[in-house]
């Protein structure tokens, strides 16, 4: 199973948490498992941020 990542969108859409407006080559979280694309703004993001950061630096929760 693939974690979710941040990426460069491939194509135009529209968040399904915040309602913005994702542009091709937007940076994007990516959830592969639901094939759902998140706004770099959205709580998803924010989360997703807080996992890589945990992870860099080796805290307790990484694997959360």
């Amino acid at each position: 199973m693939k974690n979710p990542s941040f990426i460069i969108a491939k194509f135009n859409g529209i968040c399904p948490q915040t309602g913005l407006q994702i542009k091709k080559g937007d940076t994007i979280v990516y959830f592969p498992k639901e094939k759902k694309a998140y706004h770099a703004t959205s709580k998803n993001a924010e989360i997703v941020r807080g996992f890589c950061f945990s992870k860099t630096w080796g805290m307790i929760d990484k694997d959360y």
